[in-house]
């Protein structure tokens, strides 16, 4: 396939602050994985499985918490469009 690059992982952002890049990664099962750090190791914000389904870790968000999505990237998977959140905040 001319033009494509195929990979495992790729890490997102650049800062010398770890907690502050990500990681995107695909998994022997068949999900895709967003994950904190840029190795992974701060832990897993959300799962895409293959069907497209996300799945959020439990301790990703309290109910306690409000998040208001102040900017979202698209990122199309299968003809499917998902936004991840770029910047939240919390009340």
């Amino acid at each position: 396939m001319a033009g494509n690059i195929k990979t495992n992982s790729v890490t997102l952002g650049d800062s010398a602050t770890d907690s502050q890049n990500f990681q995107l990664r695909t998994n022997v099962d068949g999900t895709a994985t967003l994950a904190r750090g840029a190795t992974g190791d701060l832990g897993d914000i959300l799962t895409v499985d293959a069907s497209g389904k996300v799945s959020l870790p439990s301790q990703t968000a309290s109910a306690s918490v409000t998040n208001t999505v102040t900017n979202k990237i698209p990122l199309v998977v299968g003809g499917v469009t998902y936004y991840l959140l770029a910047s939240t905040s919390g009340a």
